[in-house]
């Protein structure tokens, strides 16, 4: 679903670019650029999210809901071949939704690779949502504001339960201007949407639909690619008990170009 992670990309660079991630500990970072997270030479490997800041230095964000020693390796690999592509300095920055103290460094002979954990854990979600509903009040809505509501849900509760720290983001978003319902809702569905139940993340489609019209483009995109790859798994099948390619090109709806570049 490229070209719906390439829309929400550009959105969290526009919504980032005057600052919002000092809410993470970030505060020197402003985001001019998406750029492709497809890596060189890796079939099917992407990156989470990356960006070239106002510095010339490279944001890679991972978002992780746990952690595997595995991880930092693989993000070693990531940005090695990121900069052999790029050229361009990097900091990688990961967010864990659950862990509260892994490893952030690789020490292997020559190479020495660290990374910046951040815990959202350990942030306080009640009080970012107090803060935001605070500037609302006073008619004040900044970049630090744009953040603390899209990661939220992803924070620590130790007053209000989930269900309504889930309704007052609702209810808060339905305020915004739509420029900033975009941005909000392209950090929700980039990153702390994962770590939603399938309830609630049925709930919040529903709800991101009906307030902006970027998250119906996304969902949309979601939809058309189920279907692709539901036709392409049938073509698959039917080509196994030796359908003729043109045949199953017309019983799926597929170029008879892409059915036959599954028998290879």
């Amino acid at each position: 679903m490229h070209q719906a992670k390439d829309i929400i990309q550009r959105k969290l660079a526009q919504g980032w670019s005057n600052g919002g991630l000092a809410v993470l500990g970030l505060p020197d970072l402003r985001l001019v650029e998406a750029l492709s997270t497809d890596l060189p030479s890796v079939e099917n490997r992407q990156v989470d999210m990356l960006w070239r800041t106002d510095s010339g230095l490279l944001l890679h964000l991972e978002f992780q809901t746990s952690f595997r020693q595995d991880d930092l390796h693989r993000f070693l690999e990531y940005d090695a071949l990121l900069f052999r592509r790029y050229q361009h300095p990097i900091r990688t920055v990961v967010l864990y939704a659950s862990a509260e103290s892994v490893a952030d460094r690789v020490f292997a002979g020559s190479i020495c690779y660290r990374v910046e954990n951040i815990y959202l854990s350990k942030l306080d979600g009640d009080e970012a949502l107090d803060i935001v509903m605070q500037d609302l009040r006073m008619g004040v809505w900044t970049p630090e504001d744009r953040t603390r509501l899209a990661l939220a849900l992803c924070m620590k509760r130790t007053r209000k339960n989930r269900e309504e720290a889930f309704r007052i983001v609702i209810s808060i978003m339905e305020r915004l201007p739509q420029d900033e319902r975009d941005f909000v809702t392209a950090a929700i569905l980039g990153l702390s949407g994962r770590v939603l139940s399938d309830d609630e993340r049925k709930r919040l489609e529903k709800e991101l639909i009906r307030m902006s019209k970027m998250a119906e483009e996304i969902f949309e995109m979601g939809e058309q690619k189920g279907l692709q790859q539901g036709r392409l798994e049938v073509a698959r099948n039917l080509l196994k008990e030796g359908m003729a390619p043109d045949k199953v090109a017309s019983l799926t709806n597929l170029p008879v170009e892409e059915v036959r570049k599954l028998l290879n």
